[in-house]
C-alpha cells in the first residue's frame, strides 16, 4: 500500500469511531432518550358490608389514563343473577366466577377519565337488586397500562379447602399479574409468595355464615409465558373463589427531545 493510501485509510478509521462518539455526545447533551413504559401500583381502596349495594371509595391520586380495576366478592354465588349485579357506569366486567350458590366474585375495570380524576367523583357503587347481601372488595389504581388494550388474560377457579388458588394465566413481558381471592367467613388469607398485598378486607361481625373476606395481590412479570398458579392459605377451610388477571404494559413512546435551557 502506498503511503498516501495508508494515510487515507488511517483517517477513515479515525473518523468512524469519532462520528459514533459525536452522536452519543449529541444525544446526551440534548437530553434525547426513549420513554420506556412500565406498569406501577398507584393506590387502592377497599370496603365491606351487608346491604343491597357496596360502595367503594375512589383510590387516591386518580389521573386520566390510569387503569382502575375492581374486585367484588359476594355471598350467594349463582343466586345473584347477572341482571341484579349492576356495576357503575363505564365499568366493564372482565370475569365472574361462582362457587355454586355459596360465593361469587366479579372483576371489573375502566380507564380513568377526567371525570374520574375530578373532585366530583368520590366513590363507585355496585348494586345487588332488592336483597341485602354480604360483600367485600376493593379498587386498585395502576399507571403505565395500555389504555387501548389493557388486559392480557384472565381466569377463575373455585374450591372448598384451605388452599385458595388463583389459576395460571398468560403473561407478556413486563405485564402485571393481579391475583384475587375470596372466601366465605372472615378467616385469614395469606399473601402468596413473591406477591404484594394491596388490601385484605372482611366482614367480621354478624353470623359466621354471613361473613366474607377479599384479598388482592400483585407482582411484575418480567418475562412472557404462563404465570403459574398463586396459592393463598386460609386460616380455616371453607368455600372459596380465586381469579388471576394480567395487565398489558403501555407501548414505549418515541424518543423525546428536551432542548437545553439555553435553547428555550
Amino acid at each position: 500500500m502506498k503511503t498516501k493510501d495508508r494515510v487515507k485509510a488511517g483517517a477513515a478509521s479515525w473518523r468512524m469511531p469519532s462520528l459514533a462518539l459525536l452522536i452519543v455526545l449529541f444525544l446526551i447533551a440534548n437530553n434525547i432518550e426513549p420513554v420506556l413504559a412500565a406498569i406501577a401500583f398507584g393506590s387502592a381502596s377497599s370496603q365491606s358490608g351487608t346491604s343491597t349495594s357496596l360502595t367503594i371509595s375512589k383510590p387516591t391520586g386518580v389521573a386520566a389514563g390510569d387503569l382502575l380495576i375492581a374486585q367484588i366478592t359476594f355471598l350467594g354465588g349463582t343466586g345473584l343473577t347477572a341482571a341484579n349485579l349492576s356495576a357503575p357506569s363505564d365499568w366493564t366486567q372482565l370475569v365472574r366466577t361462582d362457587n355454586t350458590t355459596n360465593i361469587g366474585q366479579a372483576i371489573y375495570y375502566k380507564v380513568a377519565t377526567a371525570t374520574d380524576a375530578g373532585a366530583g367523583t368520590t366513590s363507585y357503587t355496585w348494586t345487588f337488586g332488592a336483597t341485602n347481601r354480604s360483600a367485600s372488595g376493593g379498587i386498585i389504581r395502576y399507571t403505565g397500562v395500555d389504555t387501548t388494550n389493557p388486559i392480557v388474560a384472565s381466569a377463575g377457579a373455585t374450591g372448598n379447602s384451605t388452599s385458595v388458588t388463583a389459576p395460571s394465566v398468560t403473561a407478556e413481558a413486563n405485564s402485571f399479574l393481579v391475583a384475587y381471592f375470596g372466601i366465605v367467613s372472615d378467616t385469614s388469607l395469606s399473601t402468596p409468595s413473591g406477591m404484594t398485598s394491596r388490601y385484605n378486607v372482611s366482614i367480621s361481625t354478624g353470623p359466621s355464615g354471613n361473613r366474607i373476606r377479599s384479598l388482592a395481590t400483585d407482582e411484575l412479570r418480567a418475562s412472557a409465558g404462563a404465570t403459574g398458579s398463586r396459592p393463598s392459605t386460609a386460616g380455616s377451610s371453607n368455600q372459596w373463589v380465586a381469579q388471576s388477571v394480567t395487565l398489558r404494559v403501555k407501548p414505549n413512546t418515541a424518543p423525546v427531545y428536551t432542548p437545553p435551557a439555553n435553547q428555550t
